[in-house]
């Protein structure tokens, strides 16, 4: 091959590569900078403060997202007013006919790259929604909370329960 034929596969091979991101751009666009991108100057923050006992714990009443850039994804991560990975309250006292389970675990439970809707303590209390109704006419409600915070181990998670978890009033502690 001369030294023309090379410099002509190579511009080639550029615009073949410029049409192609052109493509991908117009037909397949993605979010490359929003308030949903750690270290944007709009973004709320760490999802974690520090704490003495526990050495950190999530943030109370915060609506934190996350941007996945490989799936255009926005994830939603809400914690109610006592920093669990939950939208809903709960009261230390169960409400009657209700079943209520305590969750401890690291960020495999935390699941902070899940929409709310989409972690295991959802799905766990809809399959057991699920099984009460087949089973029972009058349904006990079902009560689900979650402990949970990324790096966790056992002992932090036993210190948690003795902290604040058995303030309230259960059934099940997992």
């Amino acid at each position: 091959m001369n030294k023309k034929n090379v410099t002509l596969f190579f511009i080639s091979l550029l615009i073949t590569l410029l049409l192609f991101e052109t493509g991908f751009r117009l037909f397949y666009p993605q979010k490359l900078w929003d308030k949903c991108v750690i270290g944007h100057p709009d973004s709320p923050g760490r999802l974690s403060m520090s704490d003495r006992l526990l050495g950190h714990l999530t943030k109370p009443d915060m609506q934190w997202c996350l941007y996945q850039p490989d799936t255009n994804k926005k994830i939603t991560v809400t914690t109610n007013s006592k920093g669990q990975r939950t939208p809903h309250e709960f009261t230390y006292k169960k409400p009657p006919n209700t079943i209520r389970i305590l969750l401890f675990g690291d960020s495999f439970l935390l699941a902070d790259m899940l929409d709310d809707d989409e972690t295991f303590q959802v799905k766990l209390q809809e399959e057991i929604e699920k099984i009460l109704k087949e089973k029972y006419t009058n349904q006990p409600a079902v009560e689900i909370i979650p402990f949970s915070m990324g790096s966790y181990g056992t002992q932090q998670s036993l210190l948690l329960y003795l902290a604040e978890g058995q303030t309230y009033d259960f059934d099940i502690v997992m």
